[in-house]
């Protein structure tokens, strides 16, 4: 029975990240780039460059390279349409200062660790059940 309520859990937490993402297209809003630098790290990250053979053959994996520049294209077509954007000069100065500082990037991950933990598999299924009100 747990196994089930987390089943649905997860489906429908699929099921509105896809209503929420559907929302977000049709608005056409540079806020969606999220959506595609998270996708196209998941096809890096995800994919290997390489296919192996049975005869140990190492082939390109194109399909890896053709879903990235699916998303590519789909990023170009944001190109396309003029933004009116307004200049928020605190916000630039800054974004502007926080560059500056040549911070490395183990010390920028200690940082992020510090602001928002890492969350325990068997934590964050708790805390989901939760959420949805299964608990």
């Amino acid at each position: 029975m747990v196994l089930y309520k987390v089943i649905t859990l997860y489906i429908t937490i699929i099921f509105y990240f896809v209503i929420f993402l559907s929302l977000l297209f049709k608005l056409n809003n540079i806020i969606t780039i999220g959506v595609y630098l998270t996708d196209l790290t998941f096809i890096e990250d995800g994919n290997a460059d390489h296919l192996k053979t049975s005869s140990s053959t190492e082939l390109i994996n194109f399909s890896k390279h053709q879903k990235t520049a699916e998303v590519i294209l789909e990023i170009q077509q944001f190109q396309k349409h003029l933004y009116a954007l307004t200049e928020v000069p605190e916000l630039q100065s800054f974004i502007i200062e926080n560059f500056r500082e040549n911070q490395d990037e183990n010390d920028l991950y200690e940082m992020s660790l510090l602001l928002e933990p890492r969350e325990r598999e068997d934590e964050k299924i708790a805390r989901l059940l939760h959420e949805s009100g299964f608990l």
